[in-house]
């Protein structure tokens, strides 16, 4: 196995933690980002564990002059095609002037997000999918 050379790279982690939101300022701070949902902690939620490995197979080819060579290689990104996810919907919670919803008497109510593509904890990004590349460099 002259001039053939691999490695590898295994990252595996626990999953980050976020906090439930709502869609409203509840603190009066002018901040819609900050809000959490009312009893719960910062961070109360954690995504799922991710794992990765990477590899690398090069082979360098010497050519007929001795200074010359042409090194090949292949990588492949998440060889494990594994669907880690990056992030998730954080909204917890709406709130709604809706009377059928939150009462005749009352102004306002928090509604739970959890139906459809926007309810909380809905997947919205990953690390992508299995990347493969074949390259090739001339030394001299």
């Amino acid at each position: 196995m002259r001039d053939w050379q691999f490695g590898s790279i295994l990252t595996a982690q626990s999953g980050q933690p976020y906090s439930g939101l709502v869609n409203f300022d509840l603190n009066n701070d002018g901040n819609l980002a900050n809000d959490r949902t009312p009893g719960l902690g910062r961070n109360t939620f954690t995504l799922p564990s991710t794992v990765s490995l990477d590899t690398r197979l090069t082979r360098a080819v010497p050519l007929k002059n001795e200074r010359m060579k042409l090194e090949l290689s292949w990588e492949a990104f998440n060889v494990l095609n594994r669907g880690n996810i990056t992030a998730v919907r954080t909204q917890q919670y709406a709130v709604s002037n809706n009377m059928t919803i939150c009462g005749a008497r009352v102004l306002q109510c928090l509604v739970p997000q959890t139906t459809g593509l926007s309810a909380f904890g809905t997947p919205t990004g990953t690390s992508g999918p299995r990347i493969m590349q074949l390259a090739a460099r001339l030394s001299f």
